[in-house]
């Protein structure tokens, strides 16, 4: 048993794109659990607190690369964002972005905690980040959410310790 942070399909592309072939997922069964929320978040200095979602697409995107653009600054915008393979980006561009990839000029960090720790520290900055990396010294992008799908999976049925913890699980995912 295992726990994803994306779409079970969009998993097995992550790996398979690594090392073609190696997973195939008809023989998993998924459990949802719950979700996680992801946030856009830009640097607290930055008056553009408020995007829609074609906006915020296209500055991940690197179509936007400018805040005047968006009703701010004459400046570059600087994007942060996990390095490709890790689940919440994943989510961010076979949900969000709904195919599209993030920018290649995007700046890229090893975690998502560390997204909201440069975006913090770097004006002109955008990024993500969920409710435990986003802290009061980044602002939150008004008007986009995305909900993070959080699973277990199985190869195969559950035994019956499996399903206790898949029982446990769903019912403190249903109070977050």
């Amino acid at each position: 048993m295992a726990m994803i942070s994306a779409p079970i399909q969009v998993e097995a592309d992550i790996v398979n794109g690594k090392k073609p072939g190696s997973l195939d997922v008809s023989g998993f069964q998924v459990f949802p659990i719950g979700h996680s929320k992801i946030f856009f978040i830009v640097h607290p200095s930055n008056p553009v607190t408020s995007l829609s979602e074609a906006q915020m697409k296209d500055i991940m995107a690197g179509t936007i690369s400018n805040w005047k653009d968006v009703g701010g600054p004459d400046s570059p915008i600087a994007v942060f964002a996990e390095r490709p393979g890790n689940g919440t980006r994943a989510v961010v561009e076979s949900v969000f972005m709904q195919g599209l990839a993030i920018s290649p000029k995007a700046r890229l960090v090893p975690a998502l905690a560390q997204v909201a720790k440069i975006v913090s520290q770097t004006p002109n900055a955008v990024g993500y980040g969920n409710s435990s990396s986003v802290n009061s010294s980044v602002t939150v992008a008004q008007g986009i959410e995305v909900k993070q799908p959080l699973a277990l999976v199985s190869n195969g049925s559950p035994n019956d310790e499996m399903k206790k913890l898949i029982d446990a699980a769903a019912v403190v995912g249903a109070q977050l």
